[in-house]
């Protein structure tokens, strides 16, 4: 027995279909229109539309698609989160009042804390303070994050630029 949400959805009850709303929603995010993914994979677009609504009963299509979009789509993910980060800052005028960018950068740097907190001379735990906004970071970690927000440094050149750095701050 169909239950009401199933009347206006038949293809729910496929056994793909979860598979094909995350194809749907990662190639939305993408702004990848559906017949240019069907031709990127190779697929004609009658067998890309049952792909995209699960009723495709083909398993290794629905994880070679997922397999080759997941990454795409984790890296449009941080991309995100970088721009939102920017955003952020920009608004505060690249103050760090809110313990928000700092997450979103560190996340988008794919970075764990304790590197995160390697790459700006700190220790860990305050990097840990500063994202639940318990502390806010020093001057100089201010600085090292909008050096790495406006593009001037990567993080690979502040891991080995802390004594430089304390040198021409502190002369």
């Amino acid at each position: 027995m169909l239950n009401s949400s199933n009347k206006s959805n038949p293809f729910k009850q496929t056994p793909y279909y979860d598979q094909g709303m995350k194809i749907q929603q990662i190639l939305n995010a993408l702004e990848i229109p559906f017949d240019e993914a069907a031709d990127n994979f190779s697929i004609s677009q009658g067998t890309f539309d049952k792909i995209l609504v699960g009723a495709a009963k083909d398993v290794t299509t629905y994880k070679r698609i997922l397999s080759k979009l997941m990454p795409l789509y984790e890296e449009h993910q941080k991309k995100l989160a970088f721009e939102n980060a920017v955003h952020l800052f920009k608004e505060a005028n690249y103050k760090f009042d809110l313990p928000a960018p700092i997450l979103q950068l560190r996340i988008y740097l794919n970075m764990t804390q304790k590197e995160f907190a390697q790459m700006l001379n700190v220790d860990v735990h305050t990097v840990k303070n500063w994202e639940v906004g318990r502390t806010k970071p020093n001057a100089n970690a201010e600085l090292l994050m909008i050096l790495l927000l406006k593009g001037i440094a990567k993080p690979n050149d502040l891991l080995f630029a802390h004594d430089t750095f304390d040198q021409i701050a502190y002369g």
